[in-house]
């Protein structure tokens, strides 16, 4: 079983400059060896030279038991550069326990340090999802498809940026899997307190309709452009209905006049005949298959959004 503090150790150690040469070495010769050519790079003030007399002796154990297996580096070389700054590493031991870090907000290189304002902070602000939060899940998924690895033996770690990357991708990897990795961060960025992670990535409107036996293949493809304005016309009833302290969306005649006015579900249903509008909600019951909070709760699961 992988400890705390080695979770908080492979954590720091993302914001060291492995390279491929790396690959395969364990962590204690990589620092005898870094360290005697004093070439080594790192970014975060606890790894610095100055206070290895206190940080080698303290993790001694922990760096000989781990190894590098993979690296990720998408680290911009100038200001202008394309490349989002993200950079993962992941570790192994002997035990064939994986752990994949990810990097936190950069100070220097200036470089790095742009884009990750621009390209993440900046953005992490605004409300929308950074490009290195899909870096992110990518990285999780080439572990499993190019080295082999189970869902069950990856974890995830991370300090600041990096734990919130690694937040959305425990959160992401249940979404497109059923299955949560372990996931272990420092100081983390809130994905869902900051509207990273939004609701509607959890509902689909496609797998609703499917169990819906009154429409046709093409009908239920032509409700299925509905999916934008349900997903987002469902975040906003959400929100109020955590607000107001309430475990269920009343679907009352107030609900349905703001359903009906916020989105433009009518043009969707005025392609079906009336008795299949009457079929869909009173046999089907959509509004309550749409609306259903435990349901949303079952996908989720112990996720706090």
């Amino acid at each position: 079983m992988i400890t705390e503090k080695e979770y908080f150790l492979l954590a720091l150690l993302s914001y060291c400059d492995f390279s491929k040469k790396h690959i395969g070495k364990n962590l204690w010769k990589i620092w005898e060896e870094e360290q005697e050519k004093k070439s080594f790079h790192t970014s975060f003030i606890l790894l610095h030279a100055k206070f290895h007399s206190q940080f080698l002796p303290f993790f001694e154990e922990e760096l000989k038991q781990w190894f590098v297996i993979q690296i990720d580096n998408r680290k911009a070389k100038k200001i202008s550069s394309s490349q989002s700054g993200f950079f993962s590493v992941c570790f192994g031991n002997i035990k064939q326990e994986y752990v994949l870090s990810y990097r936190g907000s950069e100070i220097f290189p200036l470089e790095d340090a742009y884009q990750d304002f621009i390209n993440t902070d900046l953005a992490i602000g605004m409300g929308k999802i950074p490009i290195q939060f899909h870096e992110g899940v990518e990285v999780f998924e080439t572990l499993v498809q190019n080295l082999g690895l189970r869902y069950e033996q990856i974890s995830l770690t991370g300090h600041s940026l990096g734990g919130g990357i690694a937040q959305y991708v425990a959160l992401s990897i249940h979404r497109l899997h059923q299955y949560i990795p372990k996931t272990y961060t420092w100081n983390a960025v809130g994905v869902n307190k900051k509207g990273i992670v939004h609701i509607g990535e959890f509902l689909n409107l496609q797998e609703i309709l499917q169990n819906v036996s009154s429409l046709t293949k093409e009908q239920k493809y032509q409700l299925e452009e509905f999916n934008e304005e349900y997903q987002e016309f469902f975040s906003r009833e959400y929100q109020k209905m955590k607000e107001a302290g309430k475990e269920h969306l009343l679907l009352d005649a107030a609900f349905f006049k703001r359903l009906y006015s916020q989105t433009k579900i009518e043009n969707y249903f005025k392609f079906l005949s009336k008795t299949q509008q009457e079929q869909l909600i009173q046999q089907d019951h959509l509004w309550e298959k749409l609306f259903d909070i435990q349901n949303f709760y079952q996908k989720i699961k112990d996720g706090e959004l």
